[in-house]
């Protein structure tokens, strides 16, 4: 009777040390992925800031508000990766997709005030040709 009462007694720590392990291990797989996550953000502002600084020959000044621009707007997305976004129901998916585009919209918006009437003019036809790119693009796999 003893040894049962030890057995039971080390299968309950034994059991409460391993689901302490395993939420252990998923905090930081979490962890782990907002951090993948926040640096493609920065990637992704600093791929995007040195494009328009190659076609708008952007100043120093120009640069600086609208990289401050671009990482607000990153901000606004972190968390947000492709496996939630599959998750979503198809209405969540057009909700977002709406969301996304409204924020795009308003940082255009802010950064057309930064720039020149002759960088308004290029910045648009710049991103005209992204969209039209884009829009030739394959989906992700999963939408093929």
């Amino acid at each position: 009777m003893r040894y049962a009462r030890v057995g039971l007694v080390v299968a309950l720590v034994l059991g409460v040390c391993l689901t302490a392990l395993a939420q252990q291990q998923q905090q930081q797989q979490q962890q782990q992925k907002q951090v993948q996550l926040n640096e493609r953000a920065k990637q992704m502002v600093e791929r995007r800031l040195q494009r328009m600084d190659e076609v708008l020959n952007l100043t120093p000044e120009q640069e600086k508000k609208i990289r401050e621009i671009l990482e607000k707007e990153a901000a606004q997305f972190s968390g947000f990766d492709r496996e939630r976004f599959r998750d979503m129901s198809p209405e969540e998916r057009q909700q977002a997709m709406e969301q996304f585009r409204a924020q795009r919209e308003k940082t255009d918006k802010e950064i057309e005030k930064v720039l020149t009437p002759e960088q308004v003019e290029k910045y648009r036809k710049m991103q005209e040709e992204f969209r039209q790119r884009r829009g030739r693009r394959p989906g992700p796999p999963s939408e093929r």
